[in-house]
């Protein structure tokens, strides 16, 4: 094989070859054959074949080693914003390009390093305008949007939220939210969302601002050419811009049809950091076997409830039993039982008044129940109530705050299996709590919550270095 040795590209040359066993002539004659790039991409030089390996014998050689050639280019590639043809890919100029170089030379977004194309038109692979800016329609049509693309990717395969107009209307109401609702355009025509929130976070170290992003939609139509990649793009440049040094995220990997994200290395600033479950208590065995994808599960919860204590709502607003619904005036006593319920955690939402008065008194959706001791609100427990789709459509409690550990025991039992009562009878048939360690797995066990298996990977996304955060120590992060 010639090769000029003061060409680079000839220097980089592959070569595959093939020896027969020594001693022996190899079946079909001689088997040795080899390939390399010419300068230039002129062409290839396919030597040595037998004539006993016929042309489409000769074509699968080549087309083989091409294929080990272009793997490992691939893997070689820095940048993901460019195509093969753009990083020099040698030998895409011959005649059998079309076949080898095509797949690959698509246009890719670029890394999250780039500046994002917010309201400026970009192009598609279709070529079709595409443009990345502020979402500022009505939340029905929000609500529409996202519960269609979401039934026509997981209706009968998965279990997932039916998230309502007044659930959108809740979370863009927080302070700084309506900047952080972002869609993609084409044209006029709504094609992707991805919503955030602002929020504190804090360490045992420091405190710092941060986004708790969720909610993302992308229409059929559209899956395929990197719009995910671009909100990514786009929502890491605004909380830089807000001076925010994290992102909080879930990525659901329970099921096989789950079109969320998964691990991966090109992104060094984020960190899938862990699994997380939920602790899940039924409390309508009939109704959740008829709703629940997974039979088993569901024959299982059908079969166990009627053994499990009965929960009943004995609480009021007077608070006669020292159990009631709370009142605006609990808003200081609720901040003091969250910091001392959360002050292990290594990570955790730092509330101050106003992010709590968001969280509790933000919206009629919104749902809390506290407990008085000792003549002043010491526990109480948020959470509000949601269509989840699964073989049926059933309502589910999802209980975001549990801060009980200044009361004692039996009322911290009693407060839980009142509010589990309220759910009940508003029609939940079950209640979930994400498992992040920022309630006592005894408590938990204790009111009959089941830890589930992890099916869903928390994501810290840095948008300037990474912070350590340890690895299965409590944290208390909301779900969304």
């Amino acid at each position: 094989m010639r090769t000029e040795p003061n060409c680079p590209r000839a220097r980089r040359s592959r070569r595959f070859e093939k020896h027969g066993n020594r001693g022996r002539k190899p079946r079909g004659g001689r088997s040795r054959w080899s390939f390399s790039d010419r300068q230039n991409g002129r062409g290839r030089a396919i030597e040595g074949l037998s004539t006993r390996l016929g042309t489409k014998s000769g074509f699968a050689a080549f087309n083989i080693a091409r294929f080990f050639e272009v793997t490992r280019q691939i893997r070689g590639l820095r940048s993901m914003g460019t195509s093969l043809a753009e990083q020099g890919l040698p030998g895409t100029a011959i005649r059998f390009h079309k076949i080898l170089a095509a797949p690959f030379a698509m246009p890719v977004i670029q890394p999250y390093n780039e500046q994002p194309a917010i309201a400026v038109p970009s192009q598609d692979v279709a070529g079709a305008a595409l443009c990345v800016r502020p979402y500022k329609a009505t939340s029905e049509q929000l609500q529409t949007f996202v519960e269609d693309t979401w039934t026509e990717a997981y209706r009968g395969r998965m279990a997932f939220p039916v998230w309502t107009a007044e659930y959108f209307d809740w979370i863009r109401s927080a302070s700084n939210a309506s900047n952080r609702c972002l869609g993609v355009y084409d044209q006029q025509k709504l094609v992707a969302v991805l919503l955030g929130l602002q929020s504190k976070f804090q360490t045992p170290n420091s405190g710092f601002s941060g986004g708790h992003w969720s909610w993302l939609s992308v229409a059929k139509s559209h899956r395929g050419r990197g719009l995910a990649k671009r909100l990514d793009a786009t929502r890491v440049d605004l909380e830089k811009a807000a001076r925010s040094d994290l992102i909080v995220s879930y990525r659901f990997v329970g099921s096989r049809y789950s079109l969320a994200e998964r691990e991966s290395h090109l992104f060094p600033l984020k960190k899938f950091h862990q699994r997380l479950g939920f602790w899940a208590r039924p409390l309508d065995g009939d109704r959740l076997h008829q709703w629940t994808i997974n039979r088993a599960e569901g024959l299982l919860s059908r079969l166990v409830m009627p053994v499990l204590p009965a929960v009943n709502w004995t609480g009021s607003n007077s608070g006669s039993n020292g159990i009631r619904l709370f009142h605006h005036g609990d808003l200081a006593d609720c901040a003091r039982a969250a910091a001392t319920q959360f002050r292990d955690c290594v990570l955790k939402v730092r509330w101050d008044k106003s992010s709590l008065r968001q969280q509790l008194m933000g919206s009629p959706i919104s749902q809390t129940v506290v407990a008085e001791h000792q003549g002043r609100v010491q526990g109480f427990i948020n959470f509000h109530i949601l269509p989840f789709q699964a073989r049926t459509r059933e309502l589910v409690a999802v209980v975001d705050l549990i801060c009980v550990n200044q009361l004692p025991a039996r009322q911290q039992r009693a407060l839980i299996r009142n509010a589990l009562g309220l759910m009940r009878d508003q029609g939940a048939i079950l209640a979930l709590k994400i498992r992040c360690g920022d309630v006592s797995a005894p408590l938990m066990l204790a009111t009959n919550f089941t830890p589930r298996w992890p099916d869903s990977s928390l994501v810290l996304q840095w948008t300037r270095s990474v912070q350590r955060i340890p690895k299965r120590r409590p944290i208390h992060v909301l779900w969304r």
